[in-house]
């Protein structure tokens, strides 16, 4: 029997009128369609607890199988730190699996659908891929109350995690117990193929852009907790100084909370695909991100710097202070404060000479290629393991 990798959502989706657009673009889709890239060995399939669907529904595309569960969830907001889920047959469906050729591997690392899942089923091979939850520092009780103690039982279950969060590393290893040789660093993979170094001034043409501009970019939501707000300051306070200063934001929503507030940007754009992003890399000088405490502590590297730096293209961003300690200085800037955020840019704008070109630095940390084989190799080494 061929091996299978089940890839399921901690959360839930909403079938809000874009349910194709989360199904498939989805952070577990992702790492199935690399899967699928990079080994013939595995079968992919991704699971779904899905709000408001009536009946379990299944869909197939690109050779992957995509199953869709009716869940509840006590409250969607609640779900960004720990969602109270019920999903009994995506639950149920579990028990049909062949258990000594599948791996299941959570997207994200908390509610309580993981925990009903490893204590229904505890002999299953686990894996988990952080993606950030956590909670402001005022309710860090509530996990030392209530989650630790609940992820002391469950997560030793758990073969192998994929973390790319400096404070979980010491969370895992000191509050749960967990052995630090079941913990890799892994983000989320970045496509060495289509992110990589490109002629700015061919892409300042194609776009329109001044060639003497000294371009500033930014790709994500426009909000507060990425620090959007705090790029338009910057932008402001330097642009008198530095008329040539040209900033870039991509991902502006209707929903966004800034959305007044970006149009001061020379270029505002909304979702922009993925494989159009390299261009506007190629025509900037530095990606910038600023993230507010929570942002900082628990949204990792974030996957937009690791797509600008793999384009050779510097970075300012809080969240470098994710990357390992040996090459973190080697990949960017990582300011201290709001002051310093400023001030590495004014620095990057009078040296143009100061280029990181840490493509080569974070790739075993960042490429998608090798972040999948990486993945694999620790599902053929949990599958050939018996469970006890």
């Amino acid at each position: 029997m061929k091996k299978k990798v089940v890839q399921i959502l901690c959360h839930t989706l909403n079938d809000d009128g874009h349910l194709d657009y989360h199904i498939y673009g989805n952070w577990a889709a992702r790492a199935a369609r690399s899967i699928k890239r990079y080994s013939n060995d595995y079968t992919c399939e991704v699971w779904y607890g899905v709000r408001k669907l009536k009946k379990p529904k299944r869909l197939d595309k690109d050779g992957i199988t995509y199953r869709l569960f009716p869940a509840k969830t006590l409250n969607g907001l609640l779900e960004s730190f720990f969602g109270l889920i019920y999903c009994p047959t995506l639950i149920k469906a579990i028990g049909h699996e062949d258990p000594q050729s599948t791996i299941f591997n959570f997207q994200g690392e908390r509610g309580s659908l993981i925990h009903q899942i490893i204590y229904t089923y505890p002999k299953l091979h686990y894996t988990i891929q952080y993606h950030g939850y956590g909670q402001p520092a005022k309710f860090d009780w509530l996990e030392n109350i209530f989650l630790a103690p609940i992820e002391r039982v469950t997560f030793p279950r758990i073969g192998h995690f994929f973390v790319h969060i400096q404070r979980r590393f010491d969370y895992l290893i000191g509050r749960i117990g967990i052995p630090k040789e079941r913990l890799s660093f892994q983000n989320y993979g970045v496509d060495y193929e289509r992110f990589k170094p490109g002629n700015k001034m061919a892409a300042r043409g194609t776009l329109d852009i001044p060639s003497d501009a000294y371009v500033m970019i930014y790709v994500g939501l426009m909000t507060h907790t990425k620090g959007v707000d705090k790029m338009i300051e910057a932008y402001k306070r330097l642009k008198p100084k530095y008329p040539q200063l040209y900033l870039i934001l991509i991902g502006a929503q209707d929903s966004d909370p800034l959305k007044e507030e970006v149009k001061v940007a020379d270029r505002v754009l909304g979702i922009v695909k993925n494989d159009e992003v390299p261009l506007y890399l190629h025509a900037s000088d530095v990606y910038l991100f600023y993230g507010t405490w929570k942002t900082k502590e628990y949204a990792g590297t974030g996957t937009a710097p690791n797509e600008a730096i793999a384009c050779n293209i510097n970075v300012i961003s809080t969240n470098l202070m994710h990357f390992p300690k040996d090459i973190r200085d080697k990949v960017g800037y990582t300011p201290k404060d709001f002051e310093d955020f400023v001030q590495k840019i004014e620095y990057l704008i009078t040296h143009p000479e100061k280029q990181f070109k840490a493509r080569d630095v974070i790739k075993p940390y960042a490429s998608d290629q090798l972040k999948t084989r990486y993945s694999i190799g620790i599902y053929d080494s949990l599958l050939q393991k018996k469970r006890t």
